[in-house]
């Protein structure tokens, strides 16, 4: 058996057609790689709770009286894990079971671990149009290429995730705002292929309309979280070569007068541009509070487990 000092975290809200079928082939892995297992039953209304339970001490089981989201199914995973590194999977059943080897095997190798899926795989086509809206965004905020923003299959240490564990959202866009986290902060990573199965059990529990809105917020949320000064200095910029362009126009036109829209649109620039600069660092000192947080958490576990 082979050792990795990882703990697999498992997601699940009414997953009860799809979560005995995927535990029982995540156990089959246990047989091969010491791991610890945990799931989190985020208020489940069906019999999801009771198929956990029939799997007794194999499993570690956390249940949440009601449903708190996916992000903070994950962050109290995280929490609970003692091992050195973390990895995600989800109870749906869509991850191919045969890629946990492959990132158990490379886990140490590099600092994060990221599924890629290829576009669209996995995900239903009305959703497609939103998905590309926000890849491109996270392109544009992080200045990378990213082939797969919010695959649900990663893994890396867990005192990374610990660190950034503050800043992480409750809802389904932890997995987008950790990668934007990882690639911001310039830790290793390492994209690794995955192919997700059609789902054949269950239902999703996306809403288009509720979890579309989100998807905005989310854009807005991690630009003012990651990289405020890129966006409104953008801004900022096109408004002053508008503006500039408006006026030299007007001097080649009118004569050399100032008129009153270059004025407003230049101020406005400058107001945006001074914006920017307040919220990077705003976004730099909150990143740095939610790393100094999560350190003194982690001193207080040791501390109290030693006593």
């Amino acid at each position: 058996m082979k050792k990795t000092n990882c703990t697999i975290i498992i997601p699940a809200y009414n997953e009860h057609k799809s979560i005995k079928q995927v535990l029982t082939d995540v156990l089959k892995i246990k047989e091969q790689y010491e791991v610890e297992i945990i799931v989190v039953n985020d208020g489940s209304t069906d019999d999801t709770k009771e198929i956990l339970e029939s799997f007794g001490s194999q499993i570690k089981v956390i249940n949440h009286f009601a449903n708190k989201g996916y992000g903070s199914s994950l962050k109290d995973g995280i929490r609970n894990a003692r091992t050195e590194f973390v990895m995600f999977f989800d109870a749906d059943g869509q991850h191919d079971i045969n890629k946990i080897p492959e990132f158990l095997d490379k886990l140490g190798t590099t600092e994060m671990l990221i599924g890629a899926r290829t576009f669209g795989d996995g995900s239903p086509k009305k959703r497609l149009f939103g998905k590309m809206i926000l890849n491109i965004f996270v392109n544009f905020i992080t200045g990378q290429k990213v082939p797969d923003v919010n695959c649900g299959m990663r893994a890396g240490f867990r005192h990374l995730y610990m660190e950034m564990l503050d800043i992480l959202p409750e809802g389904f866009s932890f997995t987008t705002t950790s990668l934007v986290y990882t690639l911001k902060n310039r830790l290793a990573y390492e994209y690794i292929p995955v192919k997700m199965i059609p789902r054949h059990k269950g239902f999703s529990t996306v809403n288009m309309f509720y979890d579309g809105t989100k998807a905005i917020m989310l854009i807005f949320r991690l630009s003012m979280l990651f990289n405020p000064f890129k966006v409104f200095g953008g801004l900022a910029g096109t408004l002053f070569l508008i503006a500039t362009a408006y006026q030299t126009y007007i001097f080649i036109t009118s004569g050399l007068h100032i008129e009153g829209g270059f004025v407003v649109t230049a101020i406005t620039a400058v107001v945006l541009l001074s914006f920017g600069v307040i919220a990077d660092q705003i976004s730099a000192l909150r990143q740095e509070v939610s790393t100094q947080s999560s350190l003194f958490r982690e001193m207080m576990e040791k501390n109290s487990n030693k006593d």
